[in-house]
């Protein structure tokens, strides 16, 4: 708008801009994103005060002004994307000390083959994880179960569900002990 006083556009607020002596308006359309769309409005004291090179400029202004709100956004969802994986992280961290100090735990692949113990699973059957790890269950297996037993086990968690009943294993001493077990697929 070069005149405010004179554009039928702009009577509306014409009352409003003559009070405080603002006589030229540009208005430059932002693209901030893709449902994100915003004005800058620039206003001059004056008729006619802004020419083609200004509105040049002007765009160039606001088509920066949209890249940084854009990236300050990004930055932000990025920022707290960030702070909330830390979280997660931590959270991960603390589940994983609860349930070390609290639970015998081993991790196997879907053949059986132990690729991980931890510390308490050590303690109680008197093994090193090196000893253990690349191996089945079968070195602290009491032989207690049967066949059909073992199979119901494995299809069971091949089916993507928790299995969770009493085991009796044998320690490298050979001490036989039962275990309340919650065997969980991942």
């Amino acid at each position: 708008v070069n005149s405010s006083m004179h554009d039928p556009s702009f009577t509306f607020w014409r009352g409003n801009a003559q009070k405080h002596g603002l006589m030229s308006l540009a208005c430059l359309f932002l693209n901030i994103s893709s449902k994100d769309k915003g004005i800058l409005a620039v206003y001059a004291g004056d008729d006619n005060a802004f020419d083609y090179k200004e509105i040049i400029i002007l765009e160039r202004i606001a088509q920066s002004l949209s890249y940084a709100i854009g990236s300050l956004r990004t930055f932000t969802t990025s920022s707290q994307f960030k702070k909330q994986l830390s979280e997660s992280q931590k959270k991960l961290i603390d589940y994983e000390i609860a349930l070390n100090e609290t639970s015998i735990v081993s991790i196997t692949d879907e053949e059986g083959i132990i690729n991980f113990v931890n510390q308490k699973f050590e303690e109680t059957y008197g093994i090193k994880a090196e000893q253990i790890v690349g191996n089945k269950h079968t070195l602290i297996n009491s032989n207690y179960h049967t066949d059909d037993f073992w199979k119901q086990l494995w299809e069971t968690i091949k089916m993507g569900k928790t299995w969770v009943g009493k085991i009796k294993n044998v320690t490298i001493k050979g001490e036989e002990k039962w275990f309340e077990s919650i065997i969980y697929p991942f």
